[in-house]
């Protein structure tokens, strides 16, 4: 569990640095293993597999019936996913949660395999597995809450494959088109052990070996081939930044990226009161202070539109409502509040609010950007399926305080940018 304490003390003092209008320091930006992610989508018709693999963003717990239903993830080595059954046929089954790291719609892959390197114990020819349908924490969520997350008609025996070196891979095809397709949140999956007295245990993104080096990971080797698509939704196709040649902190945060700007716009840019965030609170609860945060987006477009090279910016009723989609291009916003377990909200802290935008690309799906991470189209983010659908992360790691933080309804904009280049707003008005 060396790296998962390490991760979660690194994230729980980080955890806005990820935010849409925190206050960033250089000094706050953690070290990954992490590779790039792969921002190229394939060309139309040629078939591509790609390996999905983000040990920081990969979370794993394993449970026993064996144990009491309040245990947790934590009750059984983190450094291991445990699938078997006891002697007496009671489970051992793994909860594991992948970030989806590509850009293809769900219709266009086709085969997705899930790989884990055995451990110890077993090699397994089959095992059982299904979606989980609700949100898990390794260190909170117990035995018994585990298993009523597993979604039980989404259960199925599947053939495990054995690979070269140690590695297995089951087929989770299914599984993945339905995060993609919008049809379930991912969530993750289960896997469950079909013979008794048999387990195996494959190595977690928690392991590492006594010279403190981590891996080898489990990951996704998905295919899929890029099919026509319909690029009618806006204006923009999808620009990843920081821009070459800027630094991280210059790439811009949620609200600068979906004005097609790479200038920072936090809370106090747009002139946010803690005062008016608790009236607004207090009066309508999450989506009031979602009006008042959309009535400040729109005062600082209009102080600024010049310098954004923006000429207009209008609301609009909803993600499918009509644009000129030759000048225009529709965003969305929603904010969170973090409150206590009596649903009171301290505004006086910094980190009781925060808003964060997505952009719509033109074929359909969507995009954001942290302050520290580039920009991302949104995976499981389809054309004709409403962004309120989806969580909307305060930061990229599974499992964190601010999982699923901006629950406010969703609000949309749509926008005429009259460059095909991103600006620099605040310094073009020096």
């Amino acid at each position: 569990m060396k790296k998962r304490i390490i991760a979660f003390t690194v994230i729980a003092l980080l955890i806005f640095s990820a935010a849409a209008c925190t206050v960033v320091k250089e000094d706050m930006i953690p070290a990954t293993d992490s590779p790039p992610p792969d921002s190229g989508a394939p060309a139309s018709g040629e078939l591509k597999t790609e390996q999905w693999l983000a040990p920081d963003k990969t979370i794993s717990a394993s449970f026993s019936e064996a144990l009491p239903d309040d245990s947790t993830g934590t009750a059984i080595d983190t450094e291991a996913i445990h699938v078997g059954q006891t002697a007496d046929g009671k489970d051992i089954f793994a909860m594991l949660r992948l970030p989806l790291e590509g850009t293809w719609l769900a219709g266009e892959v086709s085969s997705a395999r899930l790989f884990l390197k055995l451990k110890d114990g077993a090699e397994p020819a089959s095992v059982r597995s299904g979606l989980v349908g609700t949100i898990w924490d390794l260190s909170f969520t117990t035995r018994a809450e585990a298993r009523a997350a597993v979604l039980e008609d989404t259960l199925k025996t599947i053939d495990v494959k054995k690979e070269a070196d140690g590695w297995f891979s089951l087929d989770v095809t299914d599984f993945v088109k339905s995060w993609l397709s919008g049809e379930v949140q991912n969530c993750g999956l289960a896997v469950f052990g079909l013979v008794p007295g048999q387990e195996s245990s494959f190595v977690s993104a928690d392991w590492a070996d006594d010279d403190g080096n981590y891996g080898p990971f489990p990951y996704l080797e998905v295919s899929g081939k890029e099919g026509a698509r319909d690029l009618s939704y806006g204006k923009f196709g999808y620009t990843e930044t920081p821009l070459p040649g800027f630094a991280e902190d210059q790439g811009g945060n949620c609200l600068s990226y979906a004005l097609r700007d790479t200038d920072m716009i936090f809370s106090d840019s747009l002139g946010v009161e803690s005062g008016k965030l608790r009236e607004s609170y207090e009066s309508s609860g999450t989506d009031g202070v979602a009006e008042y945060t959309a009535e400040l987006i729109l005062a600082y477009v209009e102080a600024h539109k010049d310098a954004l090279q923006i000429s207009g910016f209008r609301r609009i009723d909803g993600f499918d409502a009509e644009i000129d989609a030759a000048k225009e291009y529709r965003i969305a916003l929603r904010v969170g509040i973090q409150t206590d377990d009596e649903g009171n909200a301290d505004f006086d802290y910094d980190g009781t609010f925060d808003y964060h935008l997505w952009a719509q690309l033109n074929d359909g799906q969507w995009a954001q950007k942290f302050p520290l991470d580039p920009s991302q189209i949104i995976p499981c983010s389809a054309p004709g399926l409403s962004p309120y659908k989806y969580p909307w992360d305060a930061a990229l790691y599974w499992g964190m305080k601010f999982q699923n933080f901006y629950g406010s309804k969703t609000i949309y904009f749509a926008i005429t940018k009259d460059t095909e280049e991103f600006t620099t707003h605040l310094s073009a008005a020096k």
